[in-house]
């Protein structure tokens, strides 16, 4: 396949079951073409508190997660036209944050 071959790409909940998120990414920027589109859902969490999440939660289904910064930089290849952060406080997902976002491709 071309890289630039797509013009979206929806990514909900996807990268906490890879165990490279940053190949993931890095394919998704390779082949999406300048103008495409992005639908983006993930958990991100702080390498601060990494490991009190993973202490909380093993879990075989989902062997990563994505850190704030991995989301960040990822995402400011693309011109947002919708991205809300929701900052969690409870449950197993304590102390982190889930990006909602809709984008195109700079």
């Amino acid at each position: 396949m071309e890289p630039g071959t797509y013009d979206l790409v929806v990514l909900i909940n996807v990268l906490e079951h890879c165990w490279d998120a940053d190949a993931v990414l890095r394919n998704i920027d390779l082949m999406m073409r300048s103008g495409g589109t992005l639908v983006f859902a993930e958990v991100a969490f702080d390498r601060d508190d990494l490991g009190a999440v993973s202490n909380r939660q093993r879990d075989a289904a989902h062997p990563l997660r994505v850190l704030e910064s991995t989301v960040t930089e990822f995402l400011a290849r693309y011109r947002p036209s919708f991205h809300s952060r929701v900052a969690t406080s409870a449950g197993l997902y304590r102390n982190c944050t889930m990006h909602y976002f809709i984008g195109e491709k700079l």
